[in-house]
């Protein structure tokens, strides 16, 4: 805002107008804005299925990723010379976090000002989830809730990346993320397919959106997953042997950041020979917001 001043409405409003669209047009509703946040709820509704809309919500999310990574005018404001020497290598860009569960919907407020809202631990756990995307360096966060109700199709796309507790809540959630393909790799007209309202589920993940890591990369990661968390309760977790998937999975892609997560995490709570504590129940508290 500094820089920016008065332009830094026009950037938020601009990002607000591909996230409303985006959300409006697979079975979502924008709620309110926090500032340069937005709440964002999909219910199924007429027709539509549970697993329909949980796919959307995740289309949602890629749509209005890959529009801001190709909007020129958000290009344009984000590499304002005042800014880019504030912020050498600055990029308008933003984390969603997906998650599923009950919400109590009404009127908030008083009689000089009302806000239709959602209050729920749930809606708590969303953010948390998005202010997490940083820590991961992911742009997306999905939960376990989610991702269960997701199609196959669509779970398949998904990488889960760790198992955690929440602040707020001490039941173990499995993370999950989409490996988003490079906006600048695509051709414009596929772009313009993306943005495609009438763009199926099938299409859009297997043609126009699928995740880009390699089938090598994927091998390594699911090993080091296997043997980070072990089973339900971390029986039979090797970390030693985790490091050693992570590091291939950091050779096949060196700016993976839930690799460098997971191999920092690993470094901090490890015996002094990189071994698995004594005390791991196959999750970790994930300490920040």
């Amino acid at each position: 805002t500094e820089v920016l001043q008065g332009e830094v409405v026009q950037l938020v409003n601009k990002v607000a107008s591909y996230v409303h669209t985006s959300v409006k047009h697979n079975y979502g509703a924008p709620n309110k804005n926090i500032g340069d946040a937005f709440l964002l709820v999909w219910k199924p509704k007429g027709g539509n299925s549970v697993s329909e809309v949980a796919d959307s919500s995740v289309k949602s999310c890629l749509r209005t990723i890959m529009e801001i990574a190709a909007c020129p005018d958000l290009d344009a404001l984000a590499q304002h010379p005042d800014l880019q020497n504030q912020i050498p290598g600055y990029q308008v860009s933003m984390g969603f976090g997906l998650h599923y569960g009950w919400a109590i919907e009404g009127a908030i407020g008083s009689a000089e000002k009302i806000d239709a809202s959602y209050l729920s631990p749930h809606v708590n756990i969303a953010s948390r989830l998005e202010s997490s995307t940083k820590q991961y360096g992911v742009k997306l966060l999905i939960s376990e809730d989610l991702h269960t109700l997701l199609s196959p199709l669509v779970q398949s796309c998904c990488r889960k990346i760790d198992r955690v507790t929440l602040k707020g809540s001490n039941a173990p959630m499995e993370l999950y993320t989409y490996d988003f393909p490079n906006p600048n790799s695509i051709p414009p007209e596929q772009l313009r397919d993306i943005s495609a309202r009438s763009s199926t589920i099938e299409d859009f993940f297997t043609n126009l959106c699928p995740p880009k890591k390699s089938r090598e990369f994927l091998s390594h990661w699911s090993e080091a997953m296997d043997f980070y968390i072990g089973a339900q309760d971390g029986y039979g977790a090797d970390w030693q042997a985790a490091m050693r998937s992570l590091h291939k999975c950091r050779e096949a892609d060196p700016e993976d950041g839930p690799c460098q997560t997971l191999m920092d995490a690993i470094k901090k709570m490890a015996g002094p020979d990189g071994s698995t504590p004594e005390k791991w129940k196959g999750y970790r508290k994930l300490t920040e917001k």
